[in-house]
């Protein structure tokens, strides 16, 4: 990776979890702070870090969000899911357009956008008390009514044998051909779901240095979910480029991040990069973008990839 350019935020506190780099250069920053949700949101700065304006607010109903998981853009819109199970859609200015509720997942996490098929999907677990055969992961939506049509995979079969739901989270991004990308955060694999025909493979992370994840059998209270969650090696972003696939995976011994790139057929091209900052996003010109946090500041720091992106 070479640096190509360092943007310092006017940005003194909370997180920079997400980002989202507009074609007017802005930066749309997801700040999902975890200690105080009422602190999270959403900002938008210009390409010099100067803030300009917060998106939505906290709370519940139109325009506001409850837990910030994820933001992605769909037909020149933002579109921002929470937890509750709604979707606010805003301008590219911050302004609310309007908002919508999902069918499913009982808890939604991301959101993937396909032009091709004008549908969308979400990801997430459905409630605790659906049948192990219909736990499914991955569901699909039209964009045009927001309409449920069908939903797809059924979460690793390691989630049931250790009972790790709590820890269960789904990431998913695509790619330039359409086809889905997904992790889910306890599992160390990638699975590659062709929407077209329905098909789907799967690929094993090969890091030396992360550890699988334990057990909850007869363990579950939320304080040993919150130990297991805390102590456990969990994959937190997923970057799929023109030709490559951008994991990381949190180190709870290191206090850092396990870097793994991968070819879009699960070919290992680089692992075990130690990453200090977080990854937190990509651009369409194959460039990828980590945060740092220094003395009280936030820095974005953009890296052209030396792969063929």
């Amino acid at each position: 990776m070479q640096l190509v350019e360092t943007i310092k935020l006017e940005k003194k506190s909370g997180s920079v979890d997400q980002i989202i780099v507009l074609m007017n250069g802005n930066i749309v920053v997801r700040d999902f702070s975890v200690d105080s949700l009422e602190q999270q949101k959403i900002e938008i700065y210009d390409h010099s870090g100067r803030f300009l304006r917060r998106v939505g607010d906290y709370g519940k109903g139109p325009g506001k969000y409850y837990r910030l998981l994820d933001m992605r853009i769909i037909e020149n819109e933002l579109w921002v899911p929470d937890v509750s199970g709604r979707i606010n859609i805003f301008s590219f200015s911050g302004d609310f357009i309007s908002s919508f509720l999902l069918l499913k997942p009982f808890v939604p996490n991301n959101i993937c956008f396909s032009k091709t098929l004008q549908q969308f999907f979400v990801t997430g677990r459905l409630a605790y008390g659906d049948s192990k055969n219909n736990y499914y992961i991955l569901h699909k939506y039209s964009v045009k009514d927001k309409k449920y049509l069908h939903s797809y995979l059924s979460c690793d079969q390691e989630i049931f044998e250790k009972e790790i739901y709590g820890l269960l989270f789904t990431l998913i991004d695509r790619d330039v051909n359409g086809k889905l990308y997904l992790a889910q955060a306890p599992i160390h694999k990638i699975y590659i779901f062709d929407p077209n025909n329905d098909n789907c493979k799967e690929f094993k992370l090969n890091s030396k240095k992360i550890r699988s994840v334990g057990s909850l059998v007869n363990k579950h209270t939320a304080e040993k979910t919150t130990e297991l969650y805390d102590n456990s090696f969990l994959v937190t972003s997923l970057h799929v480029l023109k030709s490559s696939i951008w994991i990381t995976i949190k180190d709870p011994i290191n206090k850092n991040s396990v870097l793994e790139v991968k070819d879009l057929n699960g070919r290992t091209l680089y692992q075990d990069i130690i990453l200090e900052g977080k990854l937190v996003g990509k651009d369409d010109a194959g460039n990828i973008y980590i945060t740092e946090r220094n003395n009280e500041s936030y820095s974005i720091l953009k890296y052209k990839t030396k792969i063929h992106d």
